[in-house]
């Protein structure tokens, strides 16, 4: 497959006991080293993935205990010290009440206009 390829995530954390080992960030990561030009824009709820200074996240269900859930500003960290470029939706980081200075500081928040010309920049575009 030739060409840059934009990876959309807009679907937050579903799955995400499920996918403790495999999540969609991981895979863009796993992506990007295999064939090199893969980008992410976060959507929706996904925004909240950028968010700096996240605690990491466990879960109990009577006496079960997993703590190996994924913490995902260290996934969107790993990405961008990968040299993936991070998007996100300034809409929905507005709408999240996600002010200025709570996002990794690399990710690239674009409004909807740059949102629909970043498209015109890649070859793909998947959604997940």
């Amino acid at each position: 497959m030739e060409g840059r390829a934009l990876a959309i995530v807009e679907r937050a954390y579903r799955g995400a006991l499920e996918e403790q080992y495999a999540n969609i960030l991981w895979l863009a990561h796993v992506l990007r080293r295999l064939r090199g030009e893969i980008d992410v824009l976060l959507r929706g709820d996904a925004v909240r993935y950028a968010v700096q200074e996240q605690p990491r996240s466990c879960l109990k269900i009577g006496c079960l205990f997993i703590d190996t859930l994924p913490h995902y500003e260290t996934e969107i960290r790993n990405l961008l010290t990968a040299g993936v470029k991070v998007y996100a939706s300034a809409k929905d980081c507005d709408r999240l009440h996600l002010g200025h200075g709570r996002l990794i500081p690399a990710v690239i928040p674009l409004d909807t206009l740059g949102v629909a010309q970043l498209f015109e920049e890649y070859a793909h575009i998947w959604h997940w």
